[in-house]
C-alpha cells in the first residue's frame, strides 16, 4: 500500500512539472510580438515604419535608420548633405526649398513598447504638390540604399531583430542598450 502511494506521489509531481512547462510554453506564444520593418507607398506618400503583428506587445530597444550604411540620426541633417551631394551635378537638387521641415515626418520609436497591431512611422515624405518630383527623391533615396532595423523582446525575454528587406526576424540572446530600466523590460532569469 506504501509503495502505491509512493507510485502516485511521483507521477502526481511529474504530472505537475510537465503542466508548469506547458503553461510557460502557452505563455511565451501569448506575448509573442512579430516586429515587422516595411517601406509603403500609399495614396498620402511613401513611409518606412515598423509594425507589431504579432499578439503581444513588442519591447523595443534601439531603431536605427540607415542610408548607404550611414546611420541617420536627423532627418533635416540628411537631407541637407543629401542635396548637398547633388547640387552641383543635378539642377533638380540646386532649386531651393525642394523639401523642407514640414515636407517629411520622422519618428523615432527606440526604447518604447510597441502594442499589438501598432506601427510607428520611422520616416515618410507625403506626396507634395508637384507629385513627379516627390517620386524622384524617393527613388533617388532608396537608390542610396536606404535600411532600417530594429532588435526587439517579447515580454518573456526572447528578442529579436528585423530589418527592412528581410522577410524574417532573426533570434538574438539580448538587444543591446535595453536593461531592466527600459520601458516594459522583463528581468532575465
Amino acid at each position: 500500500m506504501a509503495l502505491i502511494a509512493i507510485v502516485l506521489s511521483i507521477a502526481a509531481v511529474a504530472i505537475s512539472v510537465f503542466e508548469v512547462s506547458a503553461m510557460r510554453e502557452q505563455y511565451t506564444a501569448s506575448v509573442w510580438p512579430y516586429v515587422a520593418v516595411e517601406k509603403s507607398y500609399s495614396a498620402d506618400g511613401f513611409t518606412i515604419s515598423i509594425a507589431n503583428k504579432g499578439v503581444g506587445p513588442a519591447v523595443i530597444g534601439a531603431v536605427e535608420l540607415r542610408v548607404a550604411d550611414t546611420p541617420v540620426t536627423a532627418v533635416g541633417s540628411f537631407f541637407e548633405k543629401f542635396f548637398a551631394a547633388r547640387a552641383a551635378d543635378d539642377a533638380y537638387y540646386a532649386e531651393e526649398n525642394v523639401i523642407n521641415y514640414y515636407d517629411y515626418r520622422s519618428g523615432d520609436a527606440s526604447y518604447s513598447v510597441l502594442a499589438p497591431g501598432e506601427k510607428s512611422v520611422l520616416f515618410g515624405l507625403p506626396w507634395k504638390t508637384n507629385r513627379i518630383r516627390t517620386e524622384r527623391l524617393v527613388e533617388d533615396i532608396l537608390a542610396e540604399g536606404v535600411n532600417a532595423d530594429v532588435c526587439y523582446c517579447s515580454l518573456s525575454g526572447e528578442c529579436w531583430t528585423a530589418e527592412l528587406n528581410k522577410p524574417l526576424a532573426q533570434r538574438i540572446e539580448q538587444c543591446p542598450g535595453l536593461d531592466d530600466s527600459a520601458p516594459g523590460a522583463v528581468a532575465r532569469d
